[in-house]
């Protein structure tokens, strides 16, 4: 006789239970970190190493951020930065008292600030971010380079024509000047009216105009011919 197979029922699993177990288990990681692959920075001034990070948890007191530099000639990993609520600067090392924190970890933000950078601190700088339980399982790190801030090429061209063009011509318009002003000042002083000089003090044409010395000078010279031709006993009365 034909009879029928007994059906079990399938069981059930709790699928929800399975999913956050699954991103709970050790080695998941719902962090990402996030840095600028380069950085350039000028000898001598200041320069901000940006570390941006989000989590799936709100930030705990639990959260930690590590920076670290390695040379970029190789050599070991120094220590920059170490923050657990609060900020506590390399004691040692190449940073040391040349590292500000500069982070806002409410918007995500790690970031810190180097200041008097030296030829020397070219080199691969590392954040490392942990806000347990989410925690990350990769580095991220950015290049640093250094180099020496040259002038804009604006800015060199400007100067250049200034001392070839402006210079020469405030040089010639100065030296025009200083001639038209001596020549105009030699022509007043020979159209000015000329004092006898030489003269007695009691005489009378002391000061006077030159043209009129003159005058007098010819009138005396008459006056000296016209008693040469008759003298004195010879006038008429």
């Amino acid at each position: 006789m034909g009879g029928r197979l007994p059906v079990f029922p399938l069981p059930v699993f709790p699928v929800l239970p399975v999913l956050l177990l699954l991103i709970l288990v050790p080695g998941r990681t719902a962090l990402e970190v996030s840095l600028p692959p380069k950085v350039k920075g000028f000898i001598g001034e200041d320069v901000e190493l940006s570390c941006n990070f989000r989590s799936s948890l709100p930030v705990t007191k639990r959260l930690t951020v590590d920076w670290s530099y390695r040379a970029s000639d190789g050599g070991s990993k120094h220590a920059v930065l170490h923050y657990q609520s609060m900020v506590f600067p390399a004691l040692s090392g190449p940073f040391k008292d040349r590292v500000v924190w500069n982070g806002e970890l409410e918007k995500g933000n790690a970031a810190i600030i180097l200041k008097n950078l030296t030829q020397s601190d070219n080199g691969t700088f590392s954040c490392a971010v942990q806000n347990p339980p989410d925690v990350s399982s990769e580095i991220p790190s950015t290049a640093l380079t250094i180099t020496k801030r040259a002038l804009p090429f604006r800015l060199s061209v400007a100067v250049v024509l200034t001392i070839l063009v402006v210079a020469p011509t405030l040089l010639v318009v100065t030296v025009l000047l200083l001639r038209t002003f001596a020549v105009f000042s030699s022509s007043s002083k020979n159209t000015s009216i000329e004092t006898v000089e030489g003269a007695d003090e009691g005489d009378p044409r002391n000061g006077i105009c030159l043209p009129c010395a003159r005058h007098f000078q010819d009138s005396d010279e008459e006056d000296e011919d016209f008693h040469q031709f008759y003298p004195a006993s010879e006038s008429i009365a």
